[in-house]
C-alpha cells in the first residue's frame, strides 16, 4: 500500500516558517513584501517512468504516458525507521521519511535524501536496497530539503545546519563535509569536477568534487536559494538582493549582473542557444542575452514565478502562482497558449519530448505541448494523491 506518513506536513510548515522568520531578521536588506513560497519537486523522469515525491510524503512511480502507478513502494513505515540503536531516545522522536527534495538516478537505482538526513537507495522498482544516515548530527535542527546530485557515485547534499556533505553511495561512507556559515536550501551543479552551490549566508562557492576543497567563493547582498547552473564556463544564479549574477566558473569573476527583478530570485535559470531565463517572484520571466546580461523581453504573470521554467518544441513554458500555465515565444515572449490548472503552482517543469510535467499541493499533471502552440492536459486531468483513485475519466480537464 502506499505509504503515508505522520504529522510530516505539520513537522515541514513549522520548519519553513522558523526559516523565514530567521531569513527576515539575517538578511532584511533583501527582503520584500512576498511570503515564503513553499516549493516543491515535480520528481525525475528514467525512461518511461515519472519517480515523485507527494506532498503527503508518498513515492510514487507513474507511467509518463498514462499517468497511472506502476509500482509500489517497498520501504519501510515511520515505527520502522524510528528504531535505530545508532540514536537516543531523544532523536528517535524526529525519524520521519518526509521527501522535499526529487530522487536522483544513478546506475539504474534510485537515491532519496529524507527531511530528517537519511539516504534510501532504492531499486527502479522501488524496493530498498540499502539506508544510511548522512547528517552529521541527526536532530530536529539538521534537516535535508534540497535535491541531491550525483557524479561518479558521489552524491551531494546541503543541509539545514550549514554544511554540504559529500557520499560516497559505492562505500557507503561519507567522503567529506564543508562548512559554511547559513543554511543550504539549493541543490548543487557539478561541472568539469567542480561543485557548484549556493547558500543562505549570501555566497555562491566552488569546491572540488574529489576533497570538498575551496576553489573561489563570491559574495551577493542576500541570500541565495536558487541553484546554480554552469554553461561554458559560466555560472548563472539569482539571489534574493533581486541580482541575477553571471560569474567565471573558473575563476569566480563578476562578468556581469542583471538588476531589473523588483523581488527575489527562487528558481533556477534556463539557458536555450543564447537565451537566458529567468523565473522571478515578482511575477516576471526574464529572458536575456546569456554574454551580455542585457533584457530582451520580459513576460508578467498574475503571481509569482517560482519554479524554474522548460523550454520544449521552440516555446518556453513558464508555472505561477496564479494557477497558470502559460506557452511563450522564445524570440519575443509572445503568450502562445494559457492553460489555468485550478491550483497554485510553485513546482519545476520538467518535459519529455512534447511532455511537460509539474507540481501541485496534490497533484502531478501532465500537459502536450503541440507543434502550433496549443496545450491540451493528459491523464484526464491529473494524479491526484489523496484520491482513491488518482486517476479519473470523470474529472475535467484544464486545456
Amino acid at each position: 500500500m502506499t505509504l503515508y506518513l505522520n504529522q510530516i506536513n505539520l513537522k515541514i510548515t513549522k520548519f519553513k516558517i522558523v526559516l523565514f522568520i530567521s531569513l527576515f531578521f539575517l538578511f532584511h536588506a533583501s527582503c520584500t513584501t512576498v511570503a515564503q513560497p513553499k516549493g516543491g519537486s515535480v520528481g525525475i523522469i528514467n525512461e518511461d517512468t515519472l519517480y515523485t515525491n507527494t506532498s503527503t510524503g508518498q513515492i510514487r512511480a507513474l507511467d509518463i504516458i498514462s499517468g497511472e502507478e506502476k509500482y509500489k513502494p517497498h520501504w519501510p513505515s515511520d515505527q520502522e525507521i524510528s528504531i535505530d540503536k545508532k540514536l537516543d531516545k531523544e532523536d528517535q522522536k524526529y525519524r520521519s521519511l518526509a521527501i522535499y527534495g526529487a530522487p536522483a538516478i544513478w546506475k539504474e537505482s534510485l537515491y532519496l535524501v529524507t527531511y530528517d538526513g537519511y539516504l534510501f537507495k532504492l531499486t527502479l522498482d522501488l524496493i530498498e536496497e540499502w539506508r544510511e544516515p548522512i547528517g552529521q548530527i541527526i536532530s530536529s535542527d539538521n534537516k535535508f530539503v534540497a535535491t541531491p546530485t550525483i557524479e561518479n557515485g558521489i552524491l551531494i547534499i546541503g543541509s539545514s545546519e550549514n554544511s554540504l556533505i559529500a557520499f560516497d553511495v559505492e562505500n557507503r561512507t561519507k567522503k567529506w563535509t564543508f562548512q559554511t556559515d547559513g543554511p543550504i536550501w539549493s541543490s548543487a551543479y557539478i561541472y568539469e569536477n567542480q561543485v557548484y552551490f549556493t547558500s543562505l549566508d549570501k555566497y555562491i562557492y566552488s569546491i572540488n568534487l574529489e576533497d570538498g576543497s575551496l576553489a573561489w567563493k563570491f559574495k551577493t547582498e542576500g541570500a541565495i536559494s536558487s541553484s546554480p547552473i554552469v554553461h561554458k564556463n559560466k555560472l548563472y544564479v539569482g539571489s534574493f538582493d533581486r541580482i541575477l549574477y553571471a560569474l567565471n566558473s573558473k575563476s569566480g569573476d563578476e562578468l556581469w549582473r542583471f538588476e531589473n527583478s523588483k523581488s527575489w530570485y527562487w528558481g533556477t535559470p534556463v539557458i536555450h542557444e543564447d537565451y537566458l531565463f529567468a523565473p522571478s517572484l515578482d511575477g516576471n520571466l526574464y529572458a536575456l542575452d546569456i554574454n551580455s546580461g542585457k533584457l530582451l523581453w520580459s513576460s508578467s504573470t498574475e503571481g509569482k514565478v517560482v519554479g524554474t521554467p522548460a523550454v520544449i518544441n521552440n516555446f518556453i513554458v513558464i508555472s505561477s502562482t496564479d494557477k497558470k500555465i502559460r506557452l511563450l515565444k522564445l524570440n519575443d515572449g509572445q503568450q502562445i497558449d494559457i492553460c489555468n490548472i485550478g491550483d497554485k503552482i510553485e513546482s519545476d517543469i520538467i518535459t519529455d519530448n512534447d511532455l511537460i510535467f509539474f507540481s501541485t499541493e496534490d497533484s502531478i499533471r501532465s500537459i502536450k505541448i503541440k507543434q502550433n502552440g496549443n496545450m491540451d492536459e493528459e491523464w484526464d486531468g491529473g494524479h491526484f494523491f489523496k484520491e482513491e483513485q488518482p486517476i479519473s475519466s470523470n474529472r475535467i480537464r484544464s486545456c
